[in-house]
């Protein structure tokens, strides 16, 4: 997954969420990556996922499980769904693949 550094590289700061998220997978990313992975896989979570909060790891913790667990996206306007698994082969729960994607994400050294 090593790819060469850009010149110019832009994160879509449209959705101030997506920065953020950046933003603390650099600085803190032992901090995230363990919060996410002390996330139960529940549409309670998901839901509450959509509040807003002041606490910057909280807010990339909620933008990556919208992501995760979103069939439209983290920024869609219209829930229309939340990712679910009828086959069971991975870890049943589902939070092995996710704290899983986050660290992907982090062994990026150039964030």
């Amino acid at each position: 997954m090593r790819i060469d550094r850009s010149p110019i590289e832009i994160i879509n700061d449209r959705d101030g969420d997506v920065v953020n998220f950046f933003r603390v997978l650099r600085e803190r990313p032992e901090e995230l990556i363990r919060q996410i992975e002390l996330t139960p896989f529940a549409r309670s979570e998901w839901e509450m996922a959509g509040e807003s909060t002041d606490d910057p790891v909280e807010r990339a913790r909620r933008f990556y499980l919208r992501s995760y667990g979103s069939i439209s996206g983290p920024t869609a306007q219209w829930r229309s769904g939340w990712r679910r698994q009828k086959r069971l082969s991975r870890k049943a729960d589902g939070t092995g693949a996710m704290s899983s994607a986050a660290r992907v994400f982090a062994d990026v050294g150039h964030l």
